[in-house]
């Protein structure tokens, strides 16, 4: 239960600037390393390989699964950050969650009932889109 009357605003916790630079930078480093993956299976792949069509076809289905497996496995990352993050706030029942001494961004602060259903929809949301990265997964690799 918040204990504040109803008319008073909500405390703000400020966020933290080095922090927000650091998530920023991780952030853009995830994004490089996406834009990575396709050639570095290329190069994986193609080093040293025969010239010939049917190797080239193999080469290219070679190529499809691997990309697959690890586009699949690059979404997933943020997910299960966000499933982490969403536990993190239901098992405090906190915002900004117990523990995190520092925040990246200014929210305000909620205790209770609320943070606790806060982080039910992140879990909730986190597990759903992590379903549907699975199913298509399989059905990419095995179809």
């Amino acid at each position: 239960m918040d204990h504040r009357p109803r008319n008073e605003p909500p405390e703000i916790v400020p966020g933290d600037r080095r922090l927000r630079t650091n998530l920023l930078l991780a952030a853009a480093l995830y994004v490089l390393a996406g834009l990575a993956i396709g050639p570095l299976i290329d190069w994986a792949i193609t080093r040293g390989g025969p010239a010939d069509a049917v190797a080239y076809a193999r080469l290219a289905e070679q190529k499809q699964f691997l990309a697959t497996l690890a586009y699949s496995l690059w979404r997933i990352l943020p997910l299960l950050v966000a499933f982490w993050f969403g536990y993190r706030v239901f098992a405090s029942a906190k915002l900004p969650p117990g523990g995190m001494k520092r925040f990246p961004f200014a929210v305000p602060r909620i205790h209770g009932r609320t943070a606790t259903m806060f982080g039910l929809l992140l879990m909730a949301a986190g597990i759903m889109l992590l379903y549907r990265e699975t199913l298509v997964l399989l059905r990419n690799a095995l179809g």
